[in-house]
């Protein structure tokens, strides 16, 4: 039997504002706030900002193809797409039920 030591590198660890730094903080928060159909009175509670900031960067969002935006009932719901999915780390869960 031969056996030998293997050395293993330690685990990188991952940079808590990694994401802010890339896409800034505001835009980090509102796209680790969405999950699925994530109202937008929701987004504005968790995050603390306007209606019209919110609208502006969720364009930037919703035009790289980091969300994608539904309507109905007068309402609108945002939800990460894969790529947003991979961007936040976070797994997929139903946390935007509430209407708001």
């Amino acid at each position: 039997m031969l056996v030998y030591t293997l050395t293993h590198d330690p685990i990188p660890t991952t940079d808590p504002n990694a994401l802010a730094k890339l896409i800034g903080p505001t835009r980090a928060e509102i796209l680790t706030t969405i999950t699925i159909g994530t109202p937008t009175g929701t987004i504005q509670r968790r995050t603390g900002i306007s209606a019209s900031q919110l609208a502006r960067h969720t364009a930037v969002l919703r035009d790289n193809n980091l969300i994608t935006e539904a309507r109905h009932a007068g309402h609108t719901f945002y939800t990460r797409t894969p790529l947003g999915n991979a961007l936040t780390g976070q797994p997929v869960v139903n946390g935007g039920s509430s209407r708001g």
